[in-house]
């Protein structure tokens, strides 16, 4: 439920982006240019964030590691 609900919500709001200057139903280049960009964004956030987080976990594991040496 959680995935088709932010998937409604992201629809809602992507599609005003794109039709900025536009009349409804006409996809703007400018807009369809911003809407990937902050795709893009959003997606180098969460890419950052299992990074860290794989880092993290790798830490806690050498650390585990050296205890029961």
């Amino acid at each position: 439920m959680i995935q088709f609900g932010t998937g409604a919500f992201a629809a809602g709001m992507f599609s005003t982006l794109v039709e900025i200057n536009h009349k409804a139903g006409e996809i703007s280049a400018s807009g369809f240019t911003k809407m990937t960009m902050i795709c893009l964004f959003f997606y180098l956030i969460a890419l950052l964030t299992l990074l860290w987080d794989k880092k993290m976990l790798n830490e806690k594991k050498n650390e585990t590691k050296a205890l029961k040496l």
